[in-house]
């Protein structure tokens, strides 16, 4: 497994423009070139659901299948202010050590470069790209997740043409921080039932 911190985030240099949702698609699958990885798995968290929905409608080549993990944006609910108060709702229900790595990794892109990339992720119409997305596709959230609740999510996975739904128990939106154990035991079961599925077909 590979985890890749794309333009402005995890402390990697900003570009001096703004970078859309198709730009972050180009760069990720560049990288992917790079590392000469084939039959990929992408895996995307929150914003990051949005870059690998993109790339696998660009690059449908590159990927064998596609984990969304708290998907956003709600289709219903894209509005600034609506999301900002759903984020702070979350917070109350992360630990300690991943509001600060949340806070910190704010910190670091800073104000200015969010706000900028927060304009690209109201508007990306998720929905609509990931009926586009012929791969098996995991919809993967934290069932105390206020952001990427239980029934946009139901709505999300019914967009895709073979989707699937996976609930943590007892975990908010950075769920695969807080239980990585669980999250990745359901990635490798889907993982599996779709190589299981390739072979017999």
């Amino acid at each position: 497994m590979l985890t890749v911190d794309l333009p402005g985030f995890g402390g990697t240099p900003k570009p001096k423009g703004s970078i859309n949702i198709g730009d972050m698609a180009e760069v990720l699958g560049d990288t992917i070139d790079e590392l000469g990885a084939t039959n990929v798995v992408l895996v995307g968290h929150s914003m990051g659901a949005q870059w690998v929905t993109e790339l696998a409608n660009k690059r449908p080549e590159l990927a064998s299948a596609l984990v969304l993990i708290g998907p956003v944006v709600n289709d219903r609910r894209r509005n600034f202010f609506v999301q900002a108060t759903r984020l702070l709702r979350d917070a109350l229900r992360e630990s300690p050590k991943t509001n600060w790595i949340a806070i910190t990794d704010f910190w670091r892109c800073g104000l200015p470069w969010y706000l900028r990339q927060t304009r690209y992720m109201l508007s990306y119409p998720i929905e609509q790209r990931l009926a586009k997305v012929r791969v098996p596709v995991l919809v993967l959230r934290g069932a105390r997740d206020p952001i990427a609740n239980m029934q946009w999510c139901q709505r999300l996975t019914g967009h895709a043409h073979d989707g699937s739904l996976a609930v943590v128990p007892g975990h908010a939106h950075v769920v695969q921080h807080t239980a990585p154990v669980e999250v990745a035991e359901r990635i490798l079961a889907f993982v599996a039932r779709c190589s299981t599925r390739d072979a017999t077909t």
